[in-house]
């Protein structure tokens, strides 16, 4: 998990053809959803944060695998 924020946390990254999708829990604004590449038309902090650890972002080190709801039994 990366590591906590001021006001945010990283909580998931998932490698979308040239982009990374961030899921951000801010402690104000809830989940926030955005590529990578719009990090800069986020809120300061978000922002700044995100800078802090783009280089680890951008390894993949945060990065998560999604369940394909149509290709395996999902169970509830």
């Amino acid at each position: 998990m990366a590591p906590k924020g001021d006001t945010c946390r990283l909580v998931a990254t998932v490698k979308e053809k040239e982009d990374v999708q961030l899921t951000v829990l801010h402690q104000d604004k809830g989940f926030i959803y955005f590529p990578l590449s719009k990090k800069n038309e986020q809120p300061k902090d978000i922002e700044e944060y995100i800078t802090s650890i783009q280089s680890e972002i951008e390894s993949g080190a945060y990065q998560i695998k999604l369940v394909n709801m149509t290709a395996e039994e999902a169970y509830c």
